[in-house]
């Protein structure tokens, strides 16, 4: 298998923070190791990136959260 690059490691990332599975399911379907995945997720949030926060939604029905994560790892649940 080809060695994936940066920019698909750090797109793969910033997906998995957006995640609406386990962390098992988003691994098998990406076809990574959980501990490199982990890796490059710690990296993106110690990087200081352009982002200052990477939006998560949380439900499906009506009623909506949101939660942003910030690169120190603090997160913050917005609920409507």
């Amino acid at each position: 298998m080809a060695k994936k690059s940066e920019e698909w490691w750090d797109s793969t990332a910033r997906d998995y923070l957006q995640r609406s599975c386990t962390q098992e399911e988003f691994c098998r379907r990406r076809g990574v190791k959980a501990s490199t995945l982990q890796y490059h997720v710690s990296r993106i949030r110690k990087s200081g990136s352009q982002e200052i926060f990477l939006p998560l939604e949380i439900g499906k029905d009506e009623r909506k959260e949101v939660t942003l994560e910030f690169p120190s790892g603090l997160r913050v649940s917005i609920r409507g």
